[in-house]
Parts: structure tokens; C-alpha cells; sequence
């Protein structure tokens, strides 16, 4: 199997644990160690730089180079990039404790992962992210599966 037809995927809890909280600062650039400092609660902090140290060792580990020499960019519209290593590509996303990051070569790709929790304005949610096919079967739902049917799509 060539590598460009792999995917591979992480998921996992992100600790903000003290003891990694240097190895992964060490490795985020001047933009990311800017970026977390601007948070003001200390476990978003260092939740910020475990999964921005985790992506770069990972993103290390398939370039075969030190993380911190990995150069990310950013899309017109956010999503992060490899300036070096367009063929590279990957996304991440992030919830609470939990993380997800996937890996490709030569594709498009993206990951969401969500901590599933009542939310005010479901139908508005829906109208914006989901398809139209989707729409239709979430409003047939009832109610009281209509919030685990969306955390589902």
C-alpha cells in the first residue's frame, strides 16, 4: 500500500499534565507560544499547547525532522497547512478533554470531534452545517433523540 493511500488517526485525552507541559512548549513557534499566551485560564493554556506540541511530534515523526522546524500556515479561511510539505496534509480538532488529529498524504481531509451537551439552538446549527438530506431526516426525529442525532452527523 502506497502512503498516499493511508490515513491514520489519533484520538485521546489531553492531560495538561505539568511534567510534558515544557517538552511540547518548546517545540510550538513564535505564532503558537503568542497564541496561548493570549489564554487567561490556565488549563485552556496548557490544553492549547499539548495539542500544538502532540500535532507537531506527530507531523515530526512522518517528515523524519525536528518538530519545532516543522513550519504551519494558515489558509485564507484557517485551515492549518504545511508550507514545506504541501503533500503532507492534516487537521485536528478538539473538545474539552478529548482530542482527534488525522494524517494524509496527497488528499483532503478533516476531523471534528465534540463533548456532546445540551445545546439552545439545535435547529440553528443544523440549518448552518448540516446538508439538506440531513436536515430533512434530523427534523423528523423526535425531540428527545434530536441532540444525540446531531452530535451523530
Amino acid at each position: 500500500m502506497m502512503k498516499s493511500e493511508i490515513v491514520e488517526i489519533w484520538h485521546g485525552k489531553v492531560t495538561a499534565e505539568d511534567a510534558h507541559y515544557q517538552a511540547y512548549w518548546r517545540v510550538l513557534d513564535e505564532a503558537e507560544q503568542t497564541q496561548a499566551g493570549k489564554f487567561k485560564n490556565v488549563l485552556l493554556h496548557k490544553r492549547y499547547v499539548e495539542i500544538h506540541g502532540r500535532l507537531r511530534n506527530l507531523l515530526a515523526q512522518r517528515l523524519n525532522q525536528p518538530p519545532e522546524k516543522i513550519r504551519i500556515k494558515k489558509a485564507e479561511h484557517g485551515k492549518p497547512y504545511l508550507a514545506d510539505h504541501p503533500e503532507l496534509v492534516f487537521n485536528l480538532s478538539h473538545s474539552a478533554h478529548r482530542l482527534m488529529i488525522a494524517i494524509g498524504w496527497n488528499c483532503q481531509l478533516g476531523v471534528d470531534i465534540e463533548t456532546s451537551k445540551q445545546r439552545i439552538n439545535l435547529s440553528g446549527l443544523v440549518d448552518k452545517c448540516f446538508a439538506e438530506e440531513e436536515i430533512v431526516y434530523w427534523t423528523k426525529q423526535p425531540e428527545t433523540k434530536k441532540n444525540e442525532e446531531f452530535y451523530r452527523f
